[in-house]
């Protein structure tokens, strides 16, 4: 053991680190207050659905909040102790001049003048935290378990000297402005997928060379292209263009790689992606090749419940060993002169984004499902094969530049959980560097769009 660091009942720590329980870092305990004797007053209220909306109060008249609610303090520490497998942590900032209220879900900790905030904040996710607060719960079902209060403020936390809290919340904070820039960007460029689909399969492909763009004609499925036609997918089938195929029957699923990778409804995304990261393996006692998925094919989700029916993406994978779950549809293009895959997927998964399946499938106990009958039925807007390549390109670019970003934010946060880690345990040492701090911490984030933009 390094002379620099000594035993505590908190682990090893730096000499020079103290260790303090929850409770005594607090400057004093919330009061709590009733909103509805102040019945025409706004309150910035912190409840749990709003941190879950994206993390900003909601304003609320008083009249509007019908039980007790703790009475708030900028610069306050909220821990949600519902359900503590769902992790929330809150800093109450200063969004407006009204007073602030929580809901009483939350254990909040004001900390006195020796505890920084933002320190506080990151803190509470870390190790000494989080994962020991999951178990200090009460309740007969996950989503009634609460986090006991009281044992919560038993729990010990390190705490350095308060310039190296300040640095320690100033880097992560950082990290943590990078990690919502890329979220931004994911979503910034989810919804122009969404809206160029909008356009693409109703307006056709944008005019260029001062073109006029194409007149449109009104069909069954909306306006189109003039030059464009509409058929249905038992027509391309019928002319030997795609063929249908059933999944394999799904059997007793293990996830420690034994058997053939099957793939479920839940591997598409809710952008029409296939999500290979958490894979189910069937092991198979019987011919199963004629199952085998091919690059390229056309994944629908025919049997869920009426939030996941109707999904669809295309297989990309270089693999030829993984097999489908019988809740869906394989399509496979047999002419890709005629037909793009791509063109074809995004087509049907916007038709999950417009609600068209739960209009046409058949519903049973638990779950709704549309037959191949049915997928033959479907409608799809039909322009030549070069157009169809052509609108497969802009959404295919739009895919990768969100696959890029996703990956980004996956390595972002893992060096946000390693920089909180060895920073939280003074394996990184920041009290030899020296940064401009702002005066008040808690602005950090809160200007963070801004910040992160120059970072």
């Amino acid at each position: 053991m390094s002379n620099n660091f000594k035993h505590t009942d908190i682990g090893l720590i730096p000499v020079d680190w103290e260790i303090e329980s929850l409770a005594n870092i607090q400057s004093e305990r919330p009061s709590n207050i009733n909103p509805a004797d102040y019945s025409e007053e706004d309150f910035e209220y912190y409840s749990i659905p709003a941190y879950q909306d994206g993390g900003l109060p909601f304003k609320e008249k008083g009249g509007n909040i019908q039980s007790n609610k703790i009475l708030l303090k900028k610069g306050t520490v909220l821990f949600g102790k519902l359900n503590p497998r769902v992790e929330k942590v809150w800093r109450v900032g200063s969004h407006t001049n009204l007073r602030k209220i929580g809901s009483t879900e939350w254990i909040p900790i004001i900390p006195n003048e020796g505890v920084s905030t933002n320190f506080l904040y990151f803190v509470e996710w870390s190790d000494y935290v989080l994962p020991k607060a999951k178990q200090l719960v009460s309740g007969s079902t996950p989503s009634r378990q609460r986090v006991d209060p009281t044992s919560f403020y038993k729990l010990k936390i390190p705490l350095p000297p308060l310039t190296e809290q300040k640095k320690i919340a100033y880097v992560l904070s950082k990290i943590q402005q990078a990690i919502e820039k890329q979220e931004q960007i994911i979503k910034t460029t989810q919804e122009l997928k969404k809206a160029l689909m909008q356009k693409l399969f109703t307006e056709g492909l944008p005019a260029s060379g001062g073109a006029e763009p194409e007149p449109q004609k009104q069909t069954e499925i909306g306006p189109i292209p003039e030059s464009w036609e509409v058929v249905s997918l038992g027509y391309l089938f019928n002319l030997g263009i795609i063929k249908f195929q059933n999944g394999f029957p799904c059997g007793n699923w293990n996830s420690q790689g034994k058997g053939i990778p099957q793939l479920r409804p839940f591997n598409i995304t809710e952008e029409g992606q296939l999500n290979l990261g958490e894979i189910k393996y069937i092991e198979i006692d019987k011919e199963i090749k004629k199952y085998f998925l091919s690059k390229g094919d056309v994944l629908f989700n025919n049997t869920n419940s009426e939030a996941l029916l109707g999904k669809t993406t295309t297989f990309n994978s270089d693999s030829s060993k993984y097999v489908l779950s019988n809740h869906m549809t394989i399509i496979k293009i047999l002419d890709d002169k005629k037909l793009s895959n791509v063109y074809l997927a995004n087509y049907l998964h916007k038709k999950w984004y417009d609600g068209l399946y739960p209009s046409i499938c058949r519903r049973h106990v638990n779950q709704a499902s549309v037959s191949i009958d049915q997928l033959k039925r479907i409608l799809i807007p039909y322009p030549k094969i070069d157009q169809q390549n052509k609108i497969s390109e802009i959404l295919n670019n739009l895919d990768q530049k969100e696959s890029i970003s996703k990956n980004k934010l996956l390595n972002f946060k893992q060096f946000f959980s390693n920089c909180l880690n060895q920073l939280m345990t003074g394996q990184i040492r920041l009290k030899d560097f020296e940064f401009e701090i702002e005066k008040t911490q808690l602005s950090l984030l809160e200007k963070g769009r801004r910040d992160v933009l120059e970072w």
